[in-house]
């Protein structure tokens, strides 16, 4: 007998709207719908198959990235690293968005660092559960920040972790 107080099985958006929701994802990142097309097209020459939003959006935000980080724009790279992950996150489940979330997070502590007025990153941890918040306030080199990547926190109780970085600024010596 059907169990008629069980939720719908979560469906996913048919093609035209997955598609719509690429190229408004990209445009946010400064993709135009031309580009959309035209990287949808070339691609679907490459493999002789249709080629989906996800694959499409994957291909661009691959370049753009690579802009950025040839510039050094580490704050525009940050950003697409974080629409990759949210990508990943809200389309594509079961597949890991954390690797382009660390990246992400990579990129705010190099943005950070260039802009030369911080000493070295703390976590901000206050906006996010227990476990993150445990973390608040505790301060990294910028080296060990990358190197450790401790933030997202992978024991994070919310699924997608909201921690951030900060820069902390250079104590200043008294003089007398």
């Amino acid at each position: 007998m059907p169990d008629h107080d069980a939720a719908p099985p979560p469906t996913q958006p048919d093609a035209a709207t997955l598609r719509a929701e690429a190229i408004a994802t990209l445009g946010r990142v400064g993709v135009a719908e031309g580009e959309f097309t035209r990287e949808e097209r070339l691609l679907r020459q490459q493999s002789g198959s249709e080629a989906s939003p996800g694959d499409v959006l994957w291909a661009l935000t691959t370049r753009v990235i690579e802009r950025h980080t040839r510039a050094r724009d580490w704050d525009g790279a940050g950003l697409v690293y974080l629409v990759q992950a949210r990508w990943l996150h809200d389309h594509e489940p079961g597949v890991d968005f954390s690797e382009p979330l660390r990246l992400a997070h990579s990129a705010a502590v190099l943005d950070i660092q260039k802009r030369k007025h911080h000493a070295r990153v703390a976590i901000d941890g206050k906006r996010c559960c227990p476990a993150c918040a445990e973390l608040d306030g505790e301060e990294y080199s910028f080296a060990r920040a990358i190197e450790e990547g401790p933030i997202p926190n992978a024991t994070c109780e919310l699924g997608w972790c909201k921690c951030t970085w900060r820069g902390v600024l250079p104590e200043r010596r008294r003089r007398g």
